[in-house]
């Protein structure tokens, strides 16, 4: 009996230590260098499918099904936005979202911040981050100003970046990472 408690219980503690490391966005690490966009040393480019977001983030989600099949990691403070064709999902990364800032008005938007690590060249991302810090870190990318204030999209290796910081740009709300198919 002693010898098939022992075993058990080190599976059963093994199993909830991962459980509850799966679910930490601090061992996360998703990065953007040489135009290659990976997460924890998995390349999403160049053929940008979901299946390699949801192998690193996991199956905790909520959906909601709108034009793109949309999945918010609420405990991660991600959402991965996954194309949509004929109405079925095709397996597509659109879009992944990184929240610094919980957006209580959206409901597509996650309930807690990102904790873990997103660089994208040798621009090391966080919450306080200012804009000019973004622009003086990745002057090789092509900048945009995007819709409304503090909002700027950058570009290069056909990879698109969505920075969305506060009114005064001394924070950073969120950022959103997809392909570019502009021309």
């Amino acid at each position: 009996m002693k010898r098939f408690l022992t075993p058990t219980i080190a599976i059963v503690l093994l199993f909830i230590a991962t459980a509850f490391t799966a679910a930490d966005s601090k061992n996360l690490n998703f990065t953007i260098k040489k135009g290659v966009f990976s997460a924890n040393g998995k390349n999403i480019t160049p053929n940008w499918k979901s299946s390699v977001c949801t192998d690193v983030l996991g199956e905790d989600y909520r959906v909601l099904n709108k034009s793109n099949y949309v999945m918010t990691y609420d405990d991660l403070g991600v959402v991965v936005f996954e194309r949509k064709y004929n109405e079925k999902r095709n397996g597509e990364l659109s879009e992944i979202q990184f929240y610094y800032q919980v957006d209580e008005t959206s409901t597509v938007g996650a309930t807690s911040t990102y904790k873990g690590v997103l660089k994208i060249d040798k621009l090391e991302v966080r919450r306080e981050l200012k804009s000019s810090e973004v622009f003086k870190k990745l002057k090789k990318w092509k900048r945009e100003k995007a819709f409304g204030t503090g909002n700027y999209r950058l570009s290069k290796d056909k990879i698109y970046i969505y920075f969305q910081f506060n009114e005064e740009e001394t924070k950073l709300m969120k950022v959103s990472i997809g392909e570019d198919r502009r021309k």
